[in-house]
């Protein structure tokens, strides 16, 4: 599928604004971004967007993502910050 980690997401006419992506990708996405998918919530129109939910491998921390901020890039940020406030959290 090539380097997904300079793939952007864009809107398609559904209505919600949100990229039109199966599970399959989405997981894709959070794999190549170093994560373990776990599942979304769904949009509801008006008042919130889909969240992506994934896990860091190195902590099992549930963490998640709006979909418009949701790419592999992204996922690693995500993972990396909550990975070091683990560490600092543990050292003291």
């Amino acid at each position: 599928m090539g380097d997904l980690t300079q793939v952007r997401l864009l809107p398609v006419e559904s209505g919600t604004g949100e990229p039109d992506l199966t599970e399959q990708e989405i997981a894709l996405i959070v794999t190549t971004g170093g994560g373990r998918y776990v599942g979304l919530s769904q949009n509801i129109p008006g008042r919130m967007e889909t969240v992506i939910l994934f896990a860091s491998p190195q902590t099992e921390t549930t963490l998640g993502l709006r979909m418009s901020r949701f790419n592999v890039a992204a996922v690693r940020e995500r993972i990396a910050k909550s990975d070091e406030l683990f560490a600092k959290a543990a050292a003291g």
